[in-house]
């Protein structure tokens, strides 16, 4: 699997970002035939399955070029975005074959949902994973405990009332503004969720993580 990082702008201000996005944040330097050639060279390697992610991916001037080269080379494709704001034209592609969607949802209650992300974003982002259910489209929730009484559990029973079946709860990681200023802490990384796994940020930089073996090493 390969992450494409696309941007560092996003409409929201989660207090927890793993990356400090924000309405404030650019696209880097990668420029869409940058993207296109990882792409070519992912399918070329063996990657069979990426994820757009940012930032909001939706909101990359290119995105849905990026989509589209993605299928045309066979690859799966799974769009990690808020759905606060959703074109015809991302509608169009959520429902195409081989792609799905991940979200975030943090409490049954607006208020709530909405300190956590900076805006008032909750009915926008219920309704358009309910409508992504009715249309049939592969959608994932995840929901971040940030603490402080949130109603993770009622998040939970909100989601599955309207169809969402694939739900997981994730506690905050120390990077980004859910740092705190301090500096990045991988003890408070699974040590599993990079296996055989790679990123590519929005200026071209290259994450790699090689598959562990059994004695715990890698090759």
């Amino acid at each position: 699997m390969l992450w494409l990082d696309l941007t560092r702008r996003c409409q929201l201000a989660c207090s927890h970002c793993y990356n400090s996005s924000s309405p404030a944040g650019d696209h880097g330097t990668m420029t869409v035939s940058d993207w296109i050639r990882v792409l070519n060279e992912a399918a070329d390697c063996g990657v069979e399955r990426i994820q757009l992610i940012g930032g909001e991916p939706t909101l990359h001037p290119h995105a849905l070029q990026i989509t589209d080269r993605a299928l045309t080379l066979g690859l799966q494709v799974e769009i990690y975005t808020n759905l606060v704001a959703v074109s015809p034209a991302w509608w169009r592609t959520f429902q195409q074959p081989g792609v799905s969607l991940a979200t975030s949802y943090y409490s049954d209650h607006a208020e709530q949902h909405n300190a956590i992300t900076g805006r008032p974003t909750h009915a926008r982002t219920r309704a358009n994973i309910q409508r992504a259910v009715q249309a049939g489209v592969p959608i994932r929730v995840g929901i971040v405990d940030t603490g402080d009484g949130q109603r993770v559990d009622a998040a939970r029973r909100d989601l599955h009332a309207f169809g969402v079946e694939s739900i997981r709860v994730y506690r905050v990681r120390p990077f980004g503004r859910a740092s705190g200023g301090q500096a990045p802490d991988t003890g408070g990384l699974c040590g599993r969720c990079g296996t055989g796994k790679a990123a590519v940020g929005p200026d071209g930089d290259a994450v790699h993580h090689a598959p562990v073996d059994a004695r715990g090493k890698r090759p």
